[in-house]
């Protein structure tokens, strides 16, 4: 059953666009992220930079990990500016553990 705390929304911004992410992204919810990634990174956005807000996000599986990491990599292919903001302490430490703090726009610390 879909995750009914899960939310992904698009703000549009003067700077870009921000992905506004709620709840826990797991097997079930991260293609719904992915997908929303995507439509930004590929025409939808029309210009400017992608921040991914996970201030709202309590657990994020491998499968949420790799969606970023596919869209941080992309961005980059596109030389669009991507980050990654308002990680819980929790979410913070993993991205750190992994290795991928650094390369999301986040500071790589404990």
């Amino acid at each position: 059953m879909f995750n009914s705390r899960f939310k992904c929304r698009a703000e549009r911004r003067s700077f870009g666009v921000v992905i506004c992410v709620a709840g826990e992204v797991d097997l079930l919810t991260a293609p719904v992220l992915e997908s929303a990634l995507d439509d930004q990174l590929n025409g939808s956005s029309q210009g400017g930079a992608v921040e991914v807000d996970l201030a709202d996000v309590a657990f994020l599986s491998a499968r949420g990990i790799s969606a970023l990491v596919v869209a941080a990599k992309s961005a980059a292919q596109k030389e669009v500016d991507f980050r990654v903001t308002g990680c819980r302490p929790s979410v913070l430490r993993l991205l750190n553990i992994v290795g991928v703090a650094e390369l999301l726009g986040l500071s790589p610390h404990l």
